[in-house]
């Protein structure tokens, strides 16, 4: 259950569809979020894959997922919290419609961590996957907890909101931030869904939403009182933890950071029993890899995961999700946990304790308390959190951008950042930039700033905004990115980059080969360099002499006609900016095509 020397889940795996299944719709949340980590999710969800490929390579598959993923899959995360990109790329174009940002205030953030996945088949059966975590989507490596479970969808009954009444307020939430075109079908069938636990450890569960109307209680106490408690959390705070020493009966047992313990008052801790990852350990992750044969690099790491035990009598309690042991947790986040009810033997704070304190795993050292932050921590802690400040305040002012067209083709942003009722230490720094651009602007705050962004090429126009906030002659910097609208961004965008990747007609046949094959994995198809054309001249003859496009679009009629609608969609955005001078699409192809059209309007 909680065995970290072996259980060790896969991002990748939580997500790929059941056998027989393939991704309808999703939504996610997470507090913050990684372009290059959203880009990969995609190929888990639509082809079963893990997510050990690299997506920065133009394969065949990373395109396509991510083609399909820009119109059914939502991801919703804090504002000012995308992480910038160590590297640009077009990709991130096509994942613009699937970011959803929701702005913090300085009482509290958008914390939750969950993905609800609708799945069809064949015959147009339903099934639902709820994973709750403590994992951001991004790629840290620290210790974290997920939990998942399915349930069937029963169209001939009448909604039965049961348990999934407050995941599907919480849901309906979220939809207030952007309107999503399936949202009611996906609700609806939600509404028909019945969730089912699996595990022996488990006999019931609750979905546990807080932060916002109809939700607004401490999920963590809430006014319960219990004869033992066990809490691993990674940030906590005096003020979280005065109210949970109140909640047992006997001394609760703590799980945190090192770093973050030092930040407690020293009496405060008196009250737990304190526990922290080892520094050898969180400095790599040797500690899990010594029975294996698998050499993998060390990683820095440390705990993530946030669990709360209770124990009351001889039923227990496990609670798990993103809600740090804080007050901001308890009383204003938006938050998202599962409590899962079970036997005390099973999953009480005793047997927890045992899964992660033993000579086996030997990685959690009981917490000394001598130690202090540093007056030079001290005043790094103190000035980030006055950059963390102005960064929420900065994330919610009013942000104008407008494109226009140059007369070389070129485009130029016009932006307007209102920063007139923002006013700060004049030793902070404040540049921006376009992602895609490296064309820096330092902004005055308490004042409106407008500048110009000239010379952008239609494919490296971006909706992400990179900002820099760094105070002179310290270490604290703040880097981060979000996403802003710009209006009167020409609608050609998407299919000028997609018609760039695919490039040329040898690809554009790639592409064809890869929407029939019977296992989409059978093979990489990296996109290359050329033209594509046989000897003769003729690309059309190449590719159909040499590979078994045509016998497979015969099959696909009659067995899999989803894949010729996928060919039909590709073949029109490709033509959306068609290229008179280098088409991509043979003229004898197209012919080919409109007769398999026209067959399968037919049947």
């Amino acid at each position: 259950m909680l065995r970290p020397h072996n259980d060790r889940l896969d991002y990748g795996n939580l997500l790929m569809p059941p056998e027989g299944f393939q991704l309808d719709n999703a939504i996610a949340t997470s507090y913050s979020l990684d372009l290059d980590a959203l880009i990969s999710i995609p190929i888990a969800l639509y082809f079963a894959h893990s997510l050990d490929l690299n997506v920065k390579q133009d394969v065949v598959q990373v395109l396509d997922s991510i083609r399909r993923a820009s119109g059914t899959v939502k991801v919703f995360c804090q504002k000012g919290q995308i992480k910038v990109p160590e590297t640009q790329h077009r990709l991130y174009s096509f994942i613009e419609p699937c970011v959803v940002q929701i702005p913090p205030t300085q009482q509290d953030s958008f914390h939750p961590k969950i993905w609800v996945i609708r799945y069809k088949n064949n015959d147009q059966k339903i099934k639902y996957r709820v994973i709750i975590l403590s994992r951001n989507l991004t790629f840290d490596r620290s210790w974290d907890v997920a939990f998942q479970m399915e349930g069937c969808c029963i169209q001939d009954r009448q909604n039965n909101f049961r348990n999934t009444r407050p995941l599907i307020d919480f849901i309906n939430y979220l939809s207030g931030f952007d309107k999503i075109a399936w949202l009611k079908s996906f609700l609806s069938d939600l509404g028909k869904t019945e969730f089912k636990i699996t595990a022996n450890e488990f006999e019931d569960f609750k979905f546990l939403p807080t932060g916002f109307d109809g939700y607004r209680k401490n999920i963590l106490f809430d006014k319960h009182f219990y004869d033992d408690l066990l809490i691993i959390s990674p940030f906590v705070t005096n003020g979280g933890l005065e109210i949970a020493k109140q909640h047992s009966v006997i001394k609760p047992t703590l799980f945190s950071r090192e770093f973050e313990l030092k930040k407690i008052n020293r009496e405060m801790l008196t009250h737990f029993s304190v526990y922290h990852l080892s520094n050898e350990f969180v400095e790599g992750e040797e500690k899990l890899e010594v029975d294996t044969e698998e050499n993998i690099l060390s990683q820095p790491q440390d705990l993530h995961a946030k669990v709360y035990s209770y124990k009351s009598g001889w039923d227990a309690y496990l609670l798990l999700g993103s809600a740090n042991c804080s007050k901001r947790a308890m009383e204003n986040n938006v938050e998202f946990m599962i409590q899962l009810k079970g036997k005390n033997s099973k999953i009480g704070p005793d047997a927890i304790f045992a899964e992660l304190v033993n000579k086996d795993l030997n990685v959690f050292h009981q917490y000394s308390g001598t130690e202090e932050l540093s007056a030079q921590e001290k005043l790094l802690d103190k000035q980030e959190k006055e950059l963390q400040k102005l960064k929420i305040e900065m994330v919610n002012a009013a942000l104008k951008a407008r494109a226009s067209k140059q007369e070389d083709s070129n485009f130029q942003i016009d932006l307007e950042f209102n920063l007139k009722g923002i006013k700060t230490n004049p030793k902070i720094e404040v540049t921006v930039n376009l992602l895609n651009n490296e064309q820096k602007r330092s902004l005055q705050t308490g004042e409106k700033n407008s500048w110009s962004v000239h010379n952008i090429g239609e494919l490296d126009l971006s909706c992400f905004l990179i900002l820099e906030l760094k105070l002179k002659g310290s270490a604290a910097v703040l880097r981060f990115a979000m996403k802003i609208e710009i209006t009167n961004l020409p609608s050609t965008r998407s299919s000028k980059i997609f018609r760039d990747i695919i490039s040329n007609t040898a690809n554009f046949f790639k592409y064809i080969r890869f929407l029939l094959a019977e296992n989409y994995w059978d093979e990489q198809l990296s996109f290359g360099e050329g033209n594509g054309k046989h000897s003769d001249g003729s690309p059309f003859g190449f590719y159909f002499s040499e590979e078994p496009i045509y016998e497979n679009m015969l099959k696909a009629i009659s067995r899999e006609p989803e894949k010729l609608a996928e060919i039909k969609k590709v073949m029109d955005k490709l033509s959306e900016e068609e290229d008179k001078e280098t088409p991509i699409i043979p003229e004898d192809f197209k012919e080919l095509w409109n007769v398999f059209d026209e067959t399968q309007k037919k049947n």
